[in-house]
């Protein structure tokens, strides 16, 4: 059949390729339901593609991946590569990252050097050195010519395929790449998990959305010709077109069905059943263990094993089925292929309970006497169709094998769910222990890891407490102090710090003092990390150099390191500069380790105790080289985005907004824990100051959508951010109205000193929202004083007033002293202007550059006035901080000082409006309510009110119409146009 309409999707897909032809990847998110024709859209652009001297490569998801079988299409599209450039190039294209890639493709070790490679230890970073590995494949791939790659049907990926489409969308730079994710759109239901990561892969630059509608009236009419050979009947076309709705598939089968599209079934698997109507019986019989097999690339060996048919009887049914166009053949690969994913489905269920354990325990059997059957892995299938088969022994040990096969293509999701069913199994299966050679406690063990590196840290917990319950009293010393060790991880990971704590301090216990041992130094570097991350830096020493002393006694370099890596830190949190020595030494030890892990974290703690400590020069200086250090190596996805996040902070606080701009663009949101956050929150925060609300609000959203796990006392930073966008879009009765959920100060004894000051500088936005606001009543100032009088009770509370909790003190008292029109009003902003000029706080600076200004003429002193508000409007416009130049160029405008910007004021101003009630009078004037005011401006309901009540003040008028009417004699009503 002839390809039909598509001509904008294929112009798309075409401009897609023109771009990788430059270098220029692009990622397409192909969506449409089943059988709208995405195959087919995407057959006719691979076929273009090809002529066009591009490599195509492609593979599909199988229903059976979503159960445990992990890159099932990135392995189809990795054959299909080494197939096309023979093993020589292949090699040569793998480079270094042979064994990284050849968990995926063992071919690429095969005959290398007469001996197969260790498969490298699962570590939490595996799976993304297996990505890096993949990246780095296809920009050498692409160095030669434009590559097309394929992953059809996604909605029923894996997991690991999942997180490998998001890291391919994020880091894919100047490749020449096109990479097509098709799904169905009507598989994705409330909780699919592709539904929940469609709109973090949208947020990338180089993404595309491309939505596969129903055809046309003219394409349908087209397509219908093509299927009968003629022009269609008006009766005909219209009955197929209103049952199909443009359905280019659908359309097919009730063609291809000869019945009458006026009484046909509506349900999609009754109409995909038709077409086997007329099939002889055997040929149905093949057909339902194809599907059983999953309904692609059945090899006719499998299908020779599992039908119970006769050599003759079955290629009939083959023929017989390959000749109704419900099977396709490949002659030369010797596999069978239904002829769409939908009718697989409705095949299967076709198939009545005892058939279906019969014929899935044939698949197994097959699989079993030769692997080279399976389509994919054989221990997955395997896994599969025991279990389908209702046999438990071997579904059992099969499940077992898939978990290992899983885990060493770094399929950690994959594995997990393959241990969990083993565990499932146990107890219905005489003799597991026999059959698996494993104990129960250490698959407890291994399922609670497997859980903890895929994310699923509560999961872990459980887990680990179970093998706990199972472990005899007379077990390893060693071995039950690992596992008190890991569920202390476990634990923090979850927010529980004082079980944390206990665990790492039972693991301690566990291991006898005499004589040292590496498990003994180990245990008790562990535990004083917990103390140090749990923030109970005075206990921090003691286990901590008790570490050190038996690390160097015994030659442990490599904890050795890890304890000065901790030691460091919690000197420096202390105040002590003695820290920062020890984090340098640890740096040099893990350096000629080669450890980049333990490298990345000095470079991380030594940079945030440089932030705490407002030597943002310095942060700034010590995480950029962080960042070069650990670029391309398992850290840079990890550490990396806490080393994003220290840059980032230093950058905007220092006014260097590009940078901070360019550094949270490309940083990595696969680091998991606070890192993604903060960094969300940065760019909220210079979203907001350059008078982009909406872009704030987005990534305020995306903050919280990542989520804090490791730091929930990081609350308030996120509120703080939330307020601030807030605030600075004019919506000041939200901040007030939060104040409520701050958190009282009685509850801060154990917070770590960054959350201190994040504190401090939450009740300074909540103080200058008051200040903004309209002339405050009693309620309001009692309200001040409270916030005032928490900034003063937490820094008292502080074991030292660090130089930025400074700053958000003097910042606090000037909002207080503005709030009330105090007499030394002015006095406190060139305090707090002085001390945001010492740490090279440029915005803040500014903007109390801008206050001072304003109080020096609110008591009418004018000498200082301009040079204070020249100096604000130049570093204001140099930022990009619109809204705080624009406040600015105001009150030089309503002073008559020439700040040289040939700003005229505007319509608003000359009628004593701010920019912000001029706004508000432009919605008021086309007659639009608060509510839909405030929804237009990003604000309260309340804020719009009291702005509607300053403008009718202001404006001297009783009433809306009024306001309105000079409204439309000043020409501002129309000024939104």
């Amino acid at each position: 059949m002839g390809f039909v309409g598509r001509g904008a999707e294929l112009e798309r897909l075409d401009a897609a390729l023109r771009s990788a032809a430059r270098g220029q990847p692009t990622t397409v998110l192909l969506a449409g339901d089943a059988g709208i024709g995405k195959s087919r859209l995407l057959d006719e652009f691979g076929e273009r593609a090809r002529r066009q001297g591009a490599v195509v490569l492609g593979g599909a998801c199988l229903e059976l991946a979503g159960e445990g079988l992990p890159f099932a299409a990135v392995t189809e599209a990795l054959r299909a590569l080494a197939e096309e450039v023979g093993p020589v190039e292949l090699r040569r294209l793998a480079g270094s990252a042979r064994l990284e890639l050849a968990q995926l493709l063992p071919g690429l070790l095969a005959g290398h050097d007469g001996s197969d490679a260790a498969r490298p230890e699962l570590t939490p970073a595996s799976q993304l050195r297996l990505f890096e590995a993949l990246l780095g494949l296809l920009g050498g791939l692409s160095a030669s010519g434009p590559v097309v790659i394929v992953l059809e049907d996604v909605h029923w990926a894996d997991a690991s395929t999942r997180d490998l489409l998001v890291f391919l969308a994020h880091n894919l730079r100047e490749v020449g790449l096109v990479l097509v994710a098709s799904f169905r759109t009507d598989e994705l239901q409330r909780q699919h998990p592709l539904r929940q990561l469609l709109p973090r892969l949208l947020r990338e630059d180089t993404v595309e959305h491309l939505e596969l509608a129903p055809l046309d009236r003219e394409e349908f009419a087209l397509l219908v010709e093509h299927l009968i050979g003629e022009p269609p009947g008006s009766e005909t076309f219209e009955a197929l077109f209103e049952r199909t709705r443009g359905n280019p598939f659908l359309a097919e089968q009730l063609v291809a069905a000869g019945a009458d599209a006026a009484v046909l079934p509506e349900l999609l698997r009754d109409v995909l059943l038709l077409a086997l109507d007329g099939l002889s019986e055997p040929a149905l019989r093949m057909l339902r263990v194809v599907a059983a097999a999953g309904g692609e690339d059945v090899g006719h060996g499998l299908l020779s094993w599992a039908v119970e048919l006769s050599e003759r009887e079955l290629d009939a049914a083959v023929r017989e089925a390959v000749d109704a166009g419900v099977l396709t053949a490949d002659l030369g690969a010797g596999t069978y292929t239904l002829r769409h994913a939908l009718l697989t489905e409705a095949i299967a269920t076709t198939l009545l309970p005892g058939e279906l354990g019969r014929v899935h325990g044939r698949l197994a059997q097959a699989i079993e006497q030769d692997p080279g059957l399976a389509v994919r892995a054989a221990a997955a299938e395997l896994a599969h169709h025991w279990h389908l088969a209702q046999d438990q022994s071997r579904a059992l040990v099969a499940s077992l094998d898939a978990a290992r096969e899983a885990e060493s293509a770094v399929g950690i999701d994959e594995a997990r769910s393959h241990v969990e069913r083993v565990l499932r199994l146990w107890d219905q299966v005489p003799d597991a222990q026999g059959l698996t050679g494993c104990e129960h406690t250490e698959l407890l063990e291994w399922a609670a890891w497997l859980s903890y590196l895929a994310g699923q840290p509560r999961r872990a917990v459980a887990l680990q407490r179970a093998a706990f319950d199972e472990l005899s009293a007379d077990a390893d010393l060693n071995r039950r102090a690992l596992l008190h060790e890991r569920l202390g991880h476990y634990l923090w990971d979850i927010g529980d710090d004082d079980g944390a704590v206990q665990a790492r301090a039972e693991a301690v216990r566990l291991v006898p003092a005499e004589p040292p041992s590496a498990q003994r130094a180990r245990a008790l570097a562990s535990y004083s990390h917990i103390l140090m991350l749990t923030n109970r830096q005075d206990q921090v020493d003691g286990p901590g150099y008790e570490a050190l002393r038996m690390a160097r006694a015994l030659g442990e370099r490599d904890v050795e390191a890890a304890v000065l890596g901790t030691l460091g830190p919690s000197l420096a949190a202390r105040g002590e500069e003695d820290g920062l020595e020890l984090l340098h030494e640890a740096r040099a030890l893990a350096e000629e380790l080669g450890d980049d892990w333990q490298v990345a974290r000095t470079y991380h703690n030594e940079g945030a105790t440089l932030l705490v400590w407002g030597r943002y020069e310095g942060a700034m200086a010590v995480a950029s080289t962080g960042v070069d250090r650990v670029r391309g190596t398992p850290a840079a996805r990890t550490i990396g985005g806490g080393l994003a996040a220290i840059l980032a902070h230093a950058a905007v606080a220092l006014g260097r907004w590009e940078v901070a701009d360019e550094v949270l663009r490309n940083a990595p949101r696969e680091a998991g824990g606070i890192f993604p956050v903060l960094n969300q929150l940065h760019l909220a925060y210079l979203a907001a100051c350059r008078g982009e609300p909406e872009r704030a609000r987005s990534a305020l959203t995306e903050a919280r959508r990542l989520g804090i796990q490791h730091d929930e006392s990081a609350y308030d930073r996120v509120l703080m951010m939330q307020l601030t966008v807030a605030l600075l879009a004019g919506d000041t009765a939200q901040v007030t109205a939060a104040l409520d959920a701050v958190s009282p100060v009685d509850e801060w004894a154990d917070r770590p000193s960054r959350l201190w000051e994040a504190a401090v500088e939450l009740r300074v936005v909540v103080l200058r929202a008051l200040a903004d606001q309209a002339p405050p009543g009693p309620p309001d100032r009692v309200r001040a004083e409270a916030v005032l009088a928490q900034c003063h009770q937490i820094t008292e509370r502080m074991p030292a007033v660090l130089p930025p909790v400074e700053v958000w003190l003097a910042l606090a008292e000037a909002e207080h002293a503005r709030f009330t029109a105090a007499t030394d009003t002015a006095e406190r902003w060139a305090t707090a202007t002085e001390r945001c000029d010492q740490l090279q706080l440029v915005y803040h600076a500014t903007y109390a550059r801008y206050r001072h200004a304003q109080a020096l003429l609110d008591r009418g002193s004018r000498p200082r006035v301009k040079q204070l508000l020249l100096g604000a409007y130049a570093t204001a416009e140099e930022l990009g901080a619109v809204t705080l130049r624009d406040d600015v160029a105001a009150i030089a405008r309503r002073a008559n000082i020439d700040l040289g910007c040939d700003q005229a004021p505007t319509q608003a101003e000359q009628l004593g409006l701010t920019p912000r009630e001029g706004e508000v009078l432009e919605l008021l004037a086309e007659g639009r309510t608060n509510t839909q005011i405030a929804e237009r401006l990003y604000i309260s309901t309340k804020t719009a009110s009291v702005h509607v009540s300053n403008i009718l003040r202001k404006l001297e008028v009783t009433n809306r119409g009024e306001a309105a009417a000079i409204a439309h004699r000043h020409d501002l009503a129309a000024s939104r146009d």
